[in-house]
């Protein structure tokens, strides 16, 4: 049996740059000489990290498959269910997209009203099936505590959550703790501070603490990426030598080097 996937999952509330740190750190993987089968998972319905990617998921979504389950199911009535199971790994192949260094699965939309699946179900079947063929899962999670609390991604050896110096930010960072307690998740949970200023940083790295939360390490201000973003362009128009790809790439060794057994 092939061995288990190392999966990693970034939070945290919006407007933070999870999205940003998911790039960064996938195309930090991808850069890497030791190269790994590599999954991203754009779990958010914005779709931020398949666009900062570079990647046209528009009608390649789980969101898709979603709308086709119910459209097939009111077409052929009670005998959809079996069918649809039976079709499911292979609608997910279908959805899966190949790029250069990765694969990225997206969550998307959906558009049609009613379900025999609930979208979160979905995608926690498709990431289940999907993560056995690859050695590493980066997943950008939606924002808050809605994917965790319904145990969207299982087997997590990692999850980040990302944070600004707003309260409101370590009080979301807090909820996710509780949330994973809860449920009996067991897994490292760490968190990557962004755009704090060093005056901030004692007060944020207190009220981490006491959240029992462990301070993986921070990302600078980036004015590049700021520009990037304004401009349109992905991840890959970033100058190596951005701040955000620099602390993405000290990141790397801690979240890879200690996984959760």
């Amino acid at each position: 049996m092939s061995p288990a996937p190392v999966i990693i999952a970034i939070t945290g509330k919006g407007g933070v740059g999870k999205t940003a740190l998911s790039a960064s750190l996938a195309r930090a993987l991808i850069e890497d000489p030791k190269k790994r089968s590599l999954l991203l998972i754009d779990a958010d319905p914005a779709q931020g990290l398949t666009h900062v990617m570079g990647v046209d998921a528009e009608a390649r979504t789980i969101g898709e498959i979603r709308d086709g389950i119910i459209d097939s199911a009111r077409q052929k009535g009670k005998n959809a269910r079996e069918e649809i199971a039976e079709m499911f790994d292979y609608l997910i192949a279908e959805t899966l997209m190949e790029k250069d260094g990765f694969n990225l699965l997206a969550m998307g939309n959906h558009h049609t009203r009613g379900c025999f699946c609930p979208l979160n179900h979905l995608l926690r079947q498709a990431i289940e099936s999907l993560s056995r063929s690859f050695d590493l899962v980066l997943v950008d999670a939606e924002a808050g505590i809605e994917q965790i609390n319904r145990e969207v991604v299982k087997g997590i050896n990692t999850l980040v959550i990302m944070l600004d110096p707003s309260r409101r930010s370590v009080s979301v960072a807090g909820k996710i703790t509780q949330t994973l307690r809860a449920l009996e998740v067991e897994c490292r949970v760490g968190a990557v501070t962004n755009r704090v200023r060093r005056e901030e940083s004692e007060d944020l790295a207190a009220a981490l603490k006491a959240e029992g939360i462990e301070l993986l390490g921070s990302i600078e201000e980036d004015p590049l990426l700021r520009e990037n973003d304004r401009r349109g362009k992905t991840i890959f128009d970033l100058p190596p030598e951005a701040p955000i790809l620099e602390g993405a790439r000290a990141l790397l060794p801690g979240l890879l080097g200690n996984p959760s057994a």
